[in-house]
């Protein structure tokens, strides 16, 4: 190969990150329950909530977002797929490895994150997929049915951005993870705040107002893309609280490249 013909050095680097992950087998087990807790977890809660709307009448339930429900399980999952991505070579300190190789550390991180993003991107939207289609005959059964329940048209505009903005989602908290390992640099500390900052907001809010800010201004606010109907319990629009997620992904990127930049290797 002559040295004109020899990749870019960011490909170079995302090939050898892409040869990390699809060698671990602990990544790879991850990908795996990526690919089916979400799936078994949305059966369960659905098969297990009936509807309680009188029959024929109009009903407000978001059917859709219901048969999705499993990507609580899934951010989790994809939270640790991003942790340990970076966060096993920080503990052993295997990271000095990949920065002399790479001088420059931002391609490190940004190889890292875009390997994940990738990986937990496909993989997302295939759950989501599976998730509806499994869960939503089991939905029927709980009596959410026409005339109340119109079947949902799998080709609507809502309807797709559901689908595939519920893999968005996985994948912009994959990322997120990784900003959040790189800035603490341990996996066992990463996850849970990843999580907790994630998920306890919308959990914990226990009035009007407390959701209100919830759903529009915290990581929790990405849950939105996957509402289809209007309800009074819905305080954002899909593609707002999808950026303010993404959003707060972006400064945890930025803030872990920078802090890369500046401090000395050593193991975490």
């Amino acid at each position: 190969m002559t040295p004109n013909s020899r990749p870019h050095p960011r490909l170079r680097t995302v090939r050898a990150e892409w040869i990390k992950t699809v060698g671990s087998r602990g990544t790879l087990t991850a990908m795996g329950l990526l690919a089916t807790l979400p799936v078994g977890f949305s059966a369960l809660v659905v098969a297990n909530t009936p509807s309680t709307d009188p029959p024929g009448a109009p009903g407000d339930d978001d059917i859709v977002a219901n048969t999705l429900v499993g990507v609580l399980i899934g951010v989790v999952i994809a939270a640790v797929v991003g942790a340990t991505a970076i966060g096993n070579e920080e503990r052993s300190g295997m990271i000095s490895t990949s920065y002399t190789a790479t001088p420059r550390r931002h391609r490190v991180i940004l190889a890292k994150a875009s390997v994940a993003a990738a990986s937990t991107l496909i993989i997302g939207i295939a759950s989501s997929w599976a998730s509806y289609l499994v869960a939503r005959p089991l939905q029927r059964g709980q009596g959410y049915v026409a005339p109340s329940y119109p079947e949902p048209d799998l080709f609507s505009g809502p309807f797709l951005r559901a689908i595939v903005g519920t893999g968005l989602l996985t994948t912009l908290i994959a990322v997120y993870a990784v900003g959040i390992t790189t800035i603490v640099r341990r996996t066992s500390i990463a996850i849970p705040v990843v999580v907790a900052t994630l998920l306890l907001p919308g959990l914990l809010a226990t009035s009007d107002r407390i959701q209100q800010f919830t759903q529009r201004w915290t990581p929790f606010a990405g849950f939105s893309i996957q509402h289809t109907v209007q309800r009074p319990d819905y305080f954002a629009g899909p593609w707002h609280g999808f950026v303010v997620t993404a959003a707060y992904t972006t400064v945890a990127l930025v803030a872990a490249i920078s802090l890369a930049h500046r401090r000395d290797i050593r193991p975490a």
